[in-house]
């Protein structure tokens, strides 16, 4: 119980979609092109045998590649405004549409109940 406050707070779909300004976004950089393809063709050649564990492996891998994505343009933003003092860059919640945001709120809500359904809560 003394520890409780050591334990990362609950992810919401604005950490999952990691809307910027960010401190910074974790992501492993290992090229994962490759086992996406690979469990993405099995899928696709037999779909009927796609086991859970494929289906769970593929959802993780994507994301994967979602952050290690953010983390790029994370780093364009960086450079970017660093670049031009005078400029800064919005915020995502100012910047896109409220429905959007309810969109995405709904995105990430469906993403838990697929994974916890598959057995995995992905970790995040």
């Amino acid at each position: 119980m003394g520890l409780a406050w050591r334990l990362p707070k609950e992810s919401t779909y604005v950490d999952f979609f990691q809307f910027l300004p960010r401190a910074k976004i974790h992501a492993e950089e290992n090229g994962q092109q490759g086992e996406i393809d690979s469990i993405e063709n099995k899928m696709n050649s037999t779909p009927a045998e796609a086991s859970v564990h494929d289906i769970r492996e593929f959802i993780i891998k994507k994301e994967e590649d979602k952050d290690l994505k953010m983390k790029d343009l994370q780093i364009v933003f960086k450079q970017l405004f660093e670049q031009h003092g005078e400029f800064s860059a919005l915020s995502t919640e100012d910047s896109i549409d409220p429905k959007l945001l309810k969109s995405l709120e709904k995105l990430y809500d469906v993403r838990n109940l697929l994974l916890n359904r598959l057995g995995e809560d992905g970790g995040r």
